[in-house]
Protein backbone atom coordinates (compact mmCIF):
# COMPACT_ATOMS: atom_id res chain seq x y z
CA UNK A 1 0.00 0.00 0.00
CA UNK A 2 1.72 3.72 -0.82
CA UNK A 3 1.47 5.97 1.25
CA UNK A 4 -1.22 8.00 -0.29
CA UNK A 5 -3.11 5.38 0.51
CA UNK A 6 -2.99 6.04 4.18
CA UNK A 7 -4.43 9.65 3.47
CA UNK A 8 -8.08 10.05 3.50
CA UNK A 9 -10.74 9.67 1.03
CA UNK A 10 -11.62 12.20 -1.37
CA UNK A 11 -14.69 11.90 -2.72
CA UNK A 12 -15.81 13.69 -5.90
CA UNK A 13 -19.53 14.45 -7.29
CA UNK A 14 -20.53 15.50 -10.84
CA UNK A 15 -23.15 15.74 -12.14
CA UNK A 16 -22.58 14.91 -16.33
CA UNK A 17 -20.12 12.73 -17.85
CA UNK A 18 -18.68 15.44 -19.80
CA UNK A 19 -17.72 17.06 -16.39
CA UNK A 20 -16.13 13.74 -15.15
CA UNK A 21 -14.24 12.56 -18.02
CA UNK A 22 -11.98 15.34 -17.97
CA UNK A 23 -11.40 14.85 -14.03
CA UNK A 24 -11.00 11.07 -14.90
CA UNK A 25 -8.00 11.46 -16.99
CA UNK A 26 -6.19 14.12 -15.14
CA UNK A 27 -6.44 11.81 -11.77
CA UNK A 28 -5.66 8.74 -13.47
CA UNK A 29 -9.57 7.05 -12.38
CA UNK A 30 -10.52 3.83 -13.70
CA UNK A 31 -14.51 2.57 -13.81
CA UNK A 32 -15.12 1.35 -10.46
CA UNK A 33 -18.77 -0.19 -11.11
CA UNK A 34 -22.50 1.17 -10.66
CA UNK A 35 -23.46 2.24 -7.28
CA UNK A 36 -27.12 2.29 -5.40
CA UNK A 37 -30.45 1.94 -6.31
CA UNK A 38 -30.19 4.21 -9.93
CA UNK A 39 -27.01 2.35 -10.76
CA UNK A 40 -25.16 5.67 -10.49
CA UNK A 41 -21.35 5.14 -12.54
CA UNK A 42 -18.37 5.82 -9.96
CA UNK A 43 -14.55 5.80 -11.17
CA UNK A 44 -11.40 5.50 -8.71
CA UNK A 45 -7.54 5.25 -8.74
CA UNK A 46 -5.04 3.52 -5.86
CA UNK A 47 -4.48 6.63 -4.13
CA UNK A 48 -7.63 7.08 -2.75
CA UNK A 49 -10.19 9.50 -4.77
CA UNK A 50 -13.27 8.42 -5.50
CA UNK A 51 -15.79 10.02 -8.45
CA UNK A 52 -19.42 9.50 -9.12
CA UNK A 53 -21.60 10.91 -12.09
CA UNK A 54 -25.20 11.81 -10.55
CA UNK A 55 -26.96 13.27 -13.31
CA UNK A 56 -28.77 16.53 -13.26
CA UNK A 57 -30.77 17.75 -10.58
CA UNK A 58 -29.94 18.61 -6.81
CA UNK A 59 -32.29 15.23 -6.14
CA UNK A 60 -29.96 12.91 -8.12
CA UNK A 61 -26.80 14.98 -6.51
CA UNK A 62 -28.60 14.16 -3.19
CA UNK A 63 -28.74 10.25 -3.69
CA UNK A 64 -25.75 10.14 -5.47
CA UNK A 65 -23.76 11.54 -2.17
CA UNK A 66 -25.44 9.58 -0.27
CA UNK A 67 -25.10 5.95 -1.93
CA UNK A 68 -20.97 6.91 -2.24
CA UNK A 69 -20.62 8.05 1.23
CA UNK A 70 -22.18 3.95 1.98
CA UNK A 71 -19.30 2.61 0.23
CA UNK A 72 -16.99 1.42 2.98
CA UNK A 73 -13.17 2.54 3.65
CA UNK A 74 -11.50 -1.07 4.29
CA UNK A 75 -8.60 0.72 5.03
CA UNK A 76 -9.95 2.90 7.49
CA UNK A 77 -13.35 2.84 8.52
CA UNK A 78 -13.35 5.10 11.10
CA UNK A 79 -12.07 8.00 9.04
CA UNK A 80 -14.61 11.05 8.15
CA UNK A 81 -14.51 11.40 4.32
CA UNK A 82 -13.50 14.72 2.23
CA UNK A 83 -16.05 15.77 -0.60
CA UNK A 84 -16.05 18.33 -3.19
CA UNK A 85 -18.87 18.91 -5.79
CA UNK A 86 -17.11 20.01 -8.71
CA UNK A 87 -18.49 20.98 -12.15
CA UNK A 88 -20.09 24.11 -14.33
CA UNK A 89 -22.09 27.36 -13.59
CA UNK A 90 -23.70 30.50 -14.39
CA UNK A 91 -22.64 33.92 -13.11
CA UNK A 92 -24.35 37.34 -13.30
CA UNK A 93 -20.95 38.88 -13.96
CA UNK A 94 -18.57 36.61 -13.43
CA UNK A 95 -16.60 35.96 -17.05
CA UNK A 96 -16.53 32.49 -18.56
CA UNK A 97 -13.27 30.41 -17.22
CA UNK A 98 -13.24 31.89 -13.82
CA UNK A 99 -13.30 29.63 -11.25
CA UNK A 100 -15.00 30.13 -7.78
CA UNK A 101 -15.24 28.57 -4.53
CA UNK A 102 -18.95 28.58 -2.81
CA UNK A 103 -18.92 30.42 0.62
CA UNK A 104 -22.80 30.39 0.80
CA UNK A 105 -25.27 27.92 -1.26
CA UNK A 106 -29.12 28.59 -1.63
CA UNK A 107 -31.28 26.46 -2.27
CA UNK A 108 -33.88 28.60 -4.53
CA UNK A 109 -36.90 26.31 -4.25
CA UNK A 110 -36.91 25.79 -0.11
CA UNK A 111 -35.03 29.10 0.81
CA UNK A 112 -32.58 26.83 2.82
CA UNK A 113 -28.69 28.28 3.32
CA UNK A 114 -25.69 26.75 3.88
CA UNK A 115 -22.31 28.00 4.62
CA UNK A 116 -19.50 25.99 3.97
CA UNK A 117 -16.17 26.85 5.67
CA UNK A 118 -13.67 27.91 3.69
CA UNK A 119 -10.31 26.78 5.40
CA UNK A 120 -8.12 26.86 1.97
CA UNK A 121 -6.19 28.80 -0.61
CA UNK A 122 -8.02 28.57 -4.08
CA UNK A 123 -10.10 31.09 -6.16
CA UNK A 124 -12.46 33.31 -5.04
CA UNK A 125 -15.26 32.38 -3.15
CA UNK A 126 -18.71 33.50 -3.48
CA UNK A 127 -22.78 32.51 -3.61
CA UNK A 128 -23.75 30.03 -5.04
CA UNK A 129 -27.65 29.90 -5.88
CA UNK A 130 -29.08 26.15 -6.68
CA UNK A 131 -32.59 26.12 -9.08
CA UNK A 132 -34.22 23.75 -10.97
CA UNK A 133 -33.40 24.50 -14.57
CA UNK A 134 -31.18 26.44 -15.91
CA UNK A 135 -31.10 30.22 -14.64
CA UNK A 136 -31.12 32.35 -17.94
CA UNK A 137 -31.76 35.72 -16.34
CA UNK A 138 -28.59 35.84 -13.49
CA UNK A 139 -31.32 38.12 -11.43
CA UNK A 140 -28.62 37.94 -8.33
CA UNK A 141 -25.20 38.45 -7.85
CA UNK A 142 -24.16 34.70 -7.73
CA UNK A 143 -23.62 31.25 -9.54
CA UNK A 144 -25.88 29.30 -11.00
CA UNK A 145 -26.02 25.52 -10.82
CA UNK A 146 -28.37 22.65 -10.20
CA UNK A 147 -27.06 20.29 -8.14
CA UNK A 148 -24.92 21.69 -5.42
CA UNK A 149 -27.27 22.18 -2.58
CA UNK A 150 -28.88 18.75 -3.00
CA UNK A 151 -24.92 17.60 -2.60
CA UNK A 152 -23.98 19.71 0.42
CA UNK A 153 -27.10 18.75 2.27
CA UNK A 154 -26.40 14.94 1.33
CA UNK A 155 -22.26 15.53 1.79
CA UNK A 156 -22.72 17.22 5.52
CA UNK A 157 -24.20 14.24 7.04
CA UNK A 158 -20.99 12.36 6.12
CA UNK A 159 -18.38 14.44 6.57
CA UNK A 160 -17.00 17.45 8.72
CA UNK A 161 -18.47 20.85 7.44
CA UNK A 162 -14.77 22.08 6.37
CA UNK A 163 -14.31 19.03 4.47
CA UNK A 164 -17.16 19.41 2.33
CA UNK A 165 -16.61 21.85 -0.36
CA UNK A 166 -18.24 23.11 -3.78
CA UNK A 167 -15.80 24.19 -7.08
CA UNK A 168 -17.60 25.35 -9.68
CA UNK A 169 -16.16 26.72 -12.94
CA UNK A 170 -18.27 29.32 -14.77
CA UNK A 171 -19.24 28.28 -18.18
CA UNK A 172 -22.10 30.98 -19.14
CA UNK A 173 -23.27 34.71 -18.19
CA UNK A 174 -25.70 37.12 -19.69
CA UNK A 175 -23.01 37.86 -22.85
CA UNK A 176 -22.14 34.05 -23.33
CA UNK A 177 -25.84 32.36 -22.46
CA UNK A 178 -26.46 28.76 -21.92
CA UNK A 179 -27.18 27.98 -25.41
CA UNK A 180 -23.17 28.29 -26.54
CA UNK A 181 -22.20 26.03 -24.03
CA UNK A 182 -21.32 22.65 -25.57
CA UNK A 183 -18.75 19.94 -25.35
CA UNK A 184 -15.85 21.64 -26.43
CA UNK A 185 -16.61 24.83 -24.02
CA UNK A 186 -16.55 22.29 -21.05
CA UNK A 187 -13.71 20.43 -22.21
CA UNK A 188 -11.61 23.44 -22.37
CA UNK A 189 -12.66 24.82 -19.36
CA UNK A 190 -11.65 22.05 -17.17
CA UNK A 191 -7.84 21.79 -19.48
CA UNK A 192 -7.57 25.41 -18.41
CA UNK A 193 -8.19 24.95 -14.46
CA UNK A 194 -6.15 21.33 -14.11
CA UNK A 195 -3.32 22.59 -12.01
CA UNK A 196 -5.70 24.76 -9.74
CA UNK A 197 -8.36 21.97 -9.41
CA UNK A 198 -5.61 19.38 -8.78
CA UNK A 199 -3.68 21.32 -6.22
CA UNK A 200 -7.27 22.19 -4.22
CA UNK A 201 -7.97 18.10 -4.30
CA UNK A 202 -4.64 17.67 -2.94
CA UNK A 203 -5.01 20.86 -0.30
CA UNK A 204 -8.34 19.42 0.50
CA UNK A 205 -7.10 15.83 1.02
CA UNK A 206 -4.21 17.15 3.59
CA UNK A 207 -7.07 18.64 5.46
CA UNK A 208 -8.57 15.57 5.63
CA UNK A 209 -5.36 14.04 7.45
CA UNK A 210 -5.12 16.65 9.86
CA UNK A 211 -8.80 15.72 11.08
CA UNK A 212 -8.49 11.94 10.45
CA UNK A 213 -4.89 10.78 11.43
CA UNK A 214 -5.01 11.81 14.83
CA UNK A 215 -8.52 9.78 15.13
CA UNK A 216 -7.12 6.76 13.87
CA UNK A 217 -6.59 4.02 16.23
CA UNK A 218 -3.77 3.16 16.85
CA UNK A 219 -1.67 0.00 17.29
CA UNK A 220 0.98 1.54 19.73
CA UNK A 221 -1.58 2.75 21.91
CA UNK A 222 -3.32 -0.71 21.86
CA UNK A 223 -0.38 -2.14 22.75
CA UNK A 224 0.65 -0.02 25.68
CA UNK A 225 -3.34 -0.37 27.38
CA UNK A 226 -2.30 -4.27 27.56
CA UNK A 227 1.23 -4.09 29.15
CA UNK A 228 0.75 -1.28 31.24
CA UNK A 229 -2.03 -1.35 34.65
CA UNK A 230 -4.40 1.92 33.99
CA UNK A 231 -6.96 3.96 35.75
CA UNK A 232 -9.94 4.97 33.50
CA UNK A 233 -8.49 8.61 33.83
CA UNK A 234 -4.98 7.23 32.62
CA UNK A 235 -6.24 5.59 29.62
CA UNK A 236 -8.31 8.57 28.54
CA UNK A 237 -5.00 10.65 29.21
CA UNK A 238 -3.21 8.09 27.49
CA UNK A 239 -5.47 8.13 24.15
CA UNK A 240 -5.19 12.20 24.33
CA UNK A 241 -1.74 12.14 24.53
CA UNK A 242 -1.45 9.59 21.29
CA UNK A 243 -3.58 11.62 19.76
CA UNK A 244 -1.45 14.94 19.57
CA UNK A 245 1.23 12.94 18.78
CA UNK A 246 0.15 11.60 16.11
CA UNK A 247 -1.00 14.85 14.71
CA UNK A 248 2.81 16.00 15.02
CA UNK A 249 3.75 13.04 12.94
CA UNK A 250 5.76 10.96 16.15
CA UNK A 251 3.59 7.55 15.09
CA UNK A 252 7.69 6.29 15.55
CA UNK A 253 7.80 7.53 19.28
CA UNK A 254 4.72 5.80 19.47
CA UNK A 255 5.95 2.31 18.34
CA UNK A 256 9.08 2.82 20.27
CA UNK A 257 7.38 3.51 23.59
CA UNK A 258 4.85 0.30 23.18
CA UNK A 259 7.85 -2.40 22.26
CA UNK A 260 9.96 -0.44 25.66
CA UNK A 261 7.21 0.48 27.71
CA UNK A 262 8.00 2.39 31.00
CA UNK A 263 8.02 0.55 34.53
CA UNK A 264 4.66 2.61 35.06
CA UNK A 265 1.62 4.09 34.12
CA UNK A 266 2.57 7.53 35.48
CA UNK A 267 6.15 7.19 34.33
CA UNK A 268 4.58 6.67 30.36
CA UNK A 269 2.17 9.85 30.85
CA UNK A 270 5.06 12.06 31.99
CA UNK A 271 7.73 10.42 29.27
CA UNK A 272 5.00 11.47 26.30
CA UNK A 273 4.13 14.81 28.09
CA UNK A 274 7.23 15.52 27.84
CA UNK A 275 7.89 14.40 24.30
CA UNK A 276 5.28 16.29 23.66
CA UNK A 277 6.77 19.95 24.65
CA UNK A 278 10.11 18.65 22.86
CA UNK A 279 8.54 17.92 19.85
CA UNK A 280 6.81 21.10 19.64
CA UNK A 281 9.35 22.88 20.16
CA UNK A 282 11.28 20.92 17.20
CA UNK A 283 8.76 20.51 14.80
CA UNK A 284 6.78 17.73 13.24
CA UNK A 285 9.69 15.73 12.21
CA UNK A 286 12.07 15.50 15.21
CA UNK A 287 13.59 12.73 16.77
CA UNK A 288 14.03 11.99 20.13
CA UNK A 289 15.20 9.09 22.83
CA UNK A 290 12.78 8.83 25.46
Amino acid sequence: MSDRQQGSVLNLVVAHRLEARPLIESLGLASAGRVGAAGFETYSNEAGIRLIVSGMGKAAAATATRALAELPNADHPTDRHVWLNIGIAGHRSLPVGSSMLANKLVDAQTGQVHFPTLLLPGPASGCLVTVNEAETEYPLEAAYDMEAAGFFAAARSAGPLELVQVYKLISDNPQHPTERVDRALIARLFADKRTEIIDFCTALRCLGDDYNLPRRPSPAIDKLLQSLRMSVSQQHQLRRLGQRLQALGQSSYLLALADRPPASAQLLLRSMERFLIEAGNRGPTGNSEY
